[in-house]
């Protein structure tokens, strides 16, 4: 899970899924490491990377568009 590892490098807190945060786990899958030795996650994989987060949120936290911010409200539901 690169947003986990994202998150854990970055004090970032998981489900903090922000349009900030996105541009941040863009610019820290940029310089991550590629398939092959000396190059760098290619755009087509940072695109699946994103997907993918914004996705899982929606399904496993059930965190709904809402202003451009992940939350909790104060029943412990999420909105997006």
């Amino acid at each position: 899970m690169s947003w986990s590892k994202f998150c854990t490098a970055n004090g970032v807190l998981v489900l903090a899924i922000t349009p900030g945060t996105l541009v941040m786990f863009v610019e820290w899958l940029w310089t991550q490491p590629g398939w092959k030795k000396g190059t760098f996650t290619a755009p087509s994989i940072i695109d699946r990377r994103i997907s993918g987060t914004v996705v899982s949120a929606r399904a496993e936290h059930g965190l709904k568009l809402e202003d451009g911010v992940a939350r909790l409200d104060a029943t412990g539901s999420s909105s997006w």
